[in-house]
């Protein structure tokens, strides 16, 4: 990846350490097998979210948990299907508490 890109020859300190730090970086984004990051694909779908949800339109409320979700795959990168509507539930069940309590 980066490091392909860094000439190795560079030699004042500044660039040195910027690519120490660079290189750090990339090290990281393997280890956490995250080089592809872009392409991951939400577990579940608008649509069925928008089940999940109990919503008859999309929206906002939407996009919010599309975002979630994104998050949450990150997070638990081996994570299944189940186990996303698992978190899911429990974080609605979760907001609709704060929202009685407050």
């Amino acid at each position: 990846m980066l490091t392909v890109l860094i000439d190795e020859d560079y030699t004042d300190e500044s660039t040195v350490d910027k690519v120490g730090m660079f290189k750090k970086v990339e090290e990281e984004i393997l280890k956490l097998g995250l080089e592809k990051v872009w392409e991951v694909e939400p577990l579940i779908s608008g649509r069925d979210m928008m089940t999940l949800l109990e919503l008859k339109n999309g929206g906002p409320s939407v996009s919010e948990w599309q975002e979630k979700l994104i998050q949450w795959q990150l997070a638990y990168p081996t994570g299944n299907v189940q186990e996303c509507i698992d978190w899911m539930k429990m974080m609605m069940m979760m907001q609709t508490q704060l929202e009685h309590t407050t």
